[in-house]
């Protein structure tokens, strides 16, 4: 986002999204279902990334935080109403139209970002790829680890995965705090309704 503009991100991700669902409720078998969720699930990673950048530039910094807050409330919201909605739809509909339902809604949220969505330049030409292997093995380390707890119990496999996870999250805090573009925005936590 910061390389190519949250706007140019967020649109990309919101036009592959609605793209990939017309895919999934065309999709001739499993497999090609799975590679239009799978091409799907980065549209919505785009949205998703830049999301609470953008925020920053369509919020006043004094009331972001209540910005954000909404837009936590609409999140949760919708991915709680979501399996009751998608329940009554299979009630009505064949199952394409879990997928079909995502094309007027996406067309109408591509509409109201061209019109009013904050236009961002990039900022940067450089990506930090440390930070972003850091990132990396710091959540996938975690998520093996909880996986393991769950499925395996306490090992020496949960016991290397929290303390790669640990050391790369700390070490990613030590180089997030020292960077002039940090991967992380510790700099939000000095606005007291975000802490």
């Amino acid at each position: 986002g910061e390389r190519l503009g949250y706007h140019r991100i967020y649109v990309s991700g919101l036009l592959l999204f609605v793209a990939m669902s017309v895919g999934c409720a065309f999709a001739p078998g499993l497999e090609s279902l799975a590679a239009f969720r799978f091409l799907q699930g980065l549209g919505a990673a785009a949205i998703m990334a830049v999301n609470g950048a953008q925020m920053r530039f369509v919020w006043p910094t004094a009331l972001l935080g209540r910005g954000i807050a909404y837009n936590a409330v609409v999140i949760s919201c919708t991915a709680a109403a979501g399996p009751g909605i998608a329940g009554f739809l299979l009630t009505l509909a064949p199952w394409p139209w879990l997928f079909l339902i995502n094309v007027p809604v996406g067309l109408a949220a591509f509409l109201l970002v061209a019109a009013f969505g904050p236009r961002t330049p990039s900022e940067t030409s450089s990506f930090d790829y440390r930070s972003a292997v850091l990132n990396a093995v710091v959540f996938g380390a975690l998520f093996l680890a909880a996986s393991e707890v769950v499925h395996g119990g306490v090992s020496f496999w949960l016991g290397g995965c929290l303390l790669t996870g640990l050391a790369a999250g700390t070490a990613l805090v030590v180089r997030t705090r020292l960077s002039p573009r940090p991967m992380i925005p510790f700099d939000l936590w000095r606005i007291k309704r975000m802490r």
